[in-house]
């Protein structure tokens, strides 16, 4: 019999016309316009048509939407699309068997368990089944084999697959289907008695089976969590309290679980049963390790028995019922107090330019610019830099990458056309990282969000995002080349908001940095909208690049990189640029071509000049008049007039100045008879 796959569907319901004339009565006949089933249409605008391949397509002509007919299914129905596939086979009856293949236990699939006295009529009763094959939710097909068995934990309608001897541990637990957002994370609860003595809260659902096995005949029953960090809501809690006299919790006793386990007996107000160090001094750490290693089940008794004996830990009435939001901030804050009590080692940064950190792992990162200034091509740069080996000789201007730091890219477009430009883009990054442009690295993975409609995009960057940190274990770097163009309305709050809380949520959680492009505004150097106020708010690095003016305030070839802001560092020398035809790309400028192009405006003193200066010179939030006019006549060739003209201009136009620590300032003098005019950098609330 064949199984459920796109082409056994496709090949059974000619090519999808059978399965759009289930699910849509409408349709009769190609070409034929119809109310679509996906929207509220009161104009029939929907169409079924034949591709050149011979697939049958539906077309929404309002929307522009394509779609083959199982993705038109899983929209449908709003499942995932394994799940299309299985009620497409369901409801045409076209008798295809499911993708995986589950088997009673037998041979050498037992022989795993029969190490922790655990019998078939056990597994049987927590639902757990051994498979021959599985296909991921990405659509890999798995093989068991005699070394490397596959189990299943039944959870609500989907299955927590558990390959205990696989060598790589990642591949060791993995979810086939969608678990349901009602399960409480506690494993075995079904399969309690209506009462009993004690009930062990163990981690791991292998624990909780375990653990039942062996100690039922005792009085002793078993749940289990997920893991170390999985929470117990309060409703499930006063469950399993009433199914028992004792409610203890019995972890790993490895770091984690001891001290997971010190925290949810303080949260929960449980007893905590550590087991006897034996187990340890064993090579063991958890309680399946403790039947396994055969050592004796009295000594394990007497342990719990002392614990038992004791009083439960005191629990105020505020900890009954926390939310399971309030659990994360307190374990946060834990989390944070253990991290502050021991001495900070800062990782290396991903790239840096000099002493100084440019990118550092786990931040948000901007590079902003007028239109045209090659914000582009440096971010591009940054690519090419953390993907090229140590013998790759390109020029990087200066910027340097920590070699011993894997990193895969994720270059996420919105801008440019799918046939020339975008291409040329990633051909670019690849020359210039010194990488066949021929050879496809699983380190370098791009797209583009372009044709898909506004209101979805940021979606779009999760579902791709996510996509790739399911293949990698490498930190990611994505690239969102323009982020305003990522959010629905780039001047909206909420959705500014929406997208750096999403970004920031990667950060913390998911091993990733964020390099985002900014438009800036005419006439400044704010990033565009409520995103670029919020970006910069958010960003632990600005960077700006934009053509240096000459004394006409007219572009020249020069361009200017610099550095707005870098959090917890010195900000760094700004970077003269130009393009150069020969290496199709931007070079370091020579310094007597930066000399020529910059004397004009310094000798006229540029009141933008004199204010990015001012920002370098003041070290506190003020300075005497006559020193300030001191120092900045060593750059600009003028006379003190001239200079006290400029610093008026800058205050009367509110100027933004960028401080030594990155802050967006404005000047204001202060004067009085008879007493020295001084000057304050006065640091500007960024608007929310």
């Amino acid at each position: 019999m064949n199984t459920i796959t796109k082409e056994s569907i496709f090949s059974i319901t000619n090519e999808g016309e059978e399965i759009f004339r289930f699910y849509i009565p409408e349709y009769n006949k190609i070409g034929k316009t119809f109310s679509s089933p996906l929207r509220a249409d009161t104009n029939p605008s929907a169409s079924i048509f034949k591709s050149d391949s011979g697939m049958y397509l539906i077309k929404d002509f309002a929307e522009g939407k394509v779609l083959n007919a199982i993705d038109f299914v899983m929209i449908l129905k709003n499942i995932d699309f394994y799940g299309a596939m299985k009620l497409i086979n369901q409801d045409l009856q076209l008798g295809l068997s499911e993708a995986v293949k589950k088997v009673d236990f037998e041979g050498g699939t037992l022989e795993y368990w029969e190490q922790y006295n655990v019998t078939s009529e056990v597994l049987n009763k927590y639902e757990v089944k051994s498979w021959e094959k599985f296909k991921t939710n990405n659509g890999i097909e798995v093989r068991a084999t005699k070394t490397n068995p596959i189990f299943s934990f039944k959870i609500a309608d989907a299955y927590k697959i558990y390959m205990p001897l696989a060598r790589d541990k990642k591949f060791k637990h993995q979810w086939v289907g969608q678990k349901s957002k009602e399960y409480c994370n506690v494993f075995g609860i079904s399969q309690l008695p209506e009462h009993c003595t004690t009930i062990l809260i163990t981690e791991g659902l292998k624990d909780c089976i375990v653990a039942n096995s062996n100690l039922n005949d005792d009085g002793i029953w078993a749940v289990g969590i997920d893991n170390v960090a999985t929470g117990i809501d309060s409703k499930t809690l006063g469950l399993l309290k009433s199914k028992c006299d004792n409610l203890v919790l019995s972890l790993d006793i490895d770091e984690k679980g001891l001290e997971g386990s010190s925290k949810k007996s303080t949260m929960y107000g449980l007893r905590n049963f550590i087991l006897p160090s034996i187990l340890k001094d064993s090579g063991g750490k958890d309680i399946s390790d403790w039947f396994q290693l055969k050592l004796e089940k009295q000594t394990l008794l007497d342990e719990l028995g002392r614990v038992l004996a004791s009083s439960e830990p005191p629990i105020s009435k505020e900890k009954v019922g926390r939310s399971p939001i309030l659990m994360k901030l307190l374990e946060s804050e834990q989390l944070i107090a253990k991290y502050a009590s021991e001495e900070i080692i800062y990782s290396p940064p991903l790239i840096s330019h000099g002493e100084t950190p440019v990118i550092r792992e786990g931040t948000i990162n901007i590079v902003q610019g007028k239109y045209g200034s090659h914000k582009t091509r440096i971010v591009e740069l940054c690519c090419s830099l953390l993907l090229s080996e140590p013998n790759c000789t390109s020029d990087f201007l200066g910027l340097q990458k920590t070699d011993s730091k894997q990193v895969t890219i994720i270059y996420i477009d919105t801008e440019r056309n799918l046939k020339e430009e975008f291409p040329t883009g990633i051909l670019s990054i690849k020359n210039k990282a010194c990488i066949d442009i021929n050879t496809k690295t699983s380190t370098f993975r791009f797209t583009s969000i372009k044709s898909i409609e506004r209101s979805k995009r940021l979606d779009a960057v999760k579902d791709f995002v996510n996509a790739v940190r399911a293949e990698t274990d490498n930190h990611i770097l994505v690239v969102l080349d323009v982020a305003t163009d990522c959010v629905a309305d780039f001047n909206s709050p909420s959705e500014s908001m929406k997208l750096f809380d999403y970004l920031g949520n990667l950060c913390d959680n998911f091993n990733a940095t964020f390099l985002l492009i900014l438009h800036e505004n005419p006439n400044s150097e704010k990033a565009r909208g409520h995103t670029g106020t919020e970006g910069a708010n958010k960003a632990s690095t600005v960077i700006h690049i934009g053509f240096e003016k000459d004394g006409k305030n007219q572009d020249t070839e020069l361009i200017k990189l610099k550095f707005l802001k870098i959090r917890s560092a010195k900000r760094a020398e700004p970077l003269y640029l130009v393009y150069s035809d020969i290496a199709k790309g931007l070079i370091l400028a020579d310094k007597e071509l930066v000399r020529q192009k910059t004397a004009e405006r310094r000798q006229v003193a540029d009141v933008e000049m004199v204010a990015e200066k001012i920002g370098d010179i003041f070290k506190e939030a003020t300075m005497p008049q006559k020193e300030l006019i001191e120092i900045l006549k060593t750059e600009f060739e003028c006379s003190d007039n001239t200079l006290k003209e400029r610093l008026k201009d800058i205050e009367e136009q509110q100027i933004e100045i960028t401080n030594i620590r990155s802050e967006p300032c404005t000047i204001k003098t202060h004067s009085a008879p008879g007493k020295a005019t001084y000057y304050e950098l006065v640091v500007q609330t960024i608007e929310e």
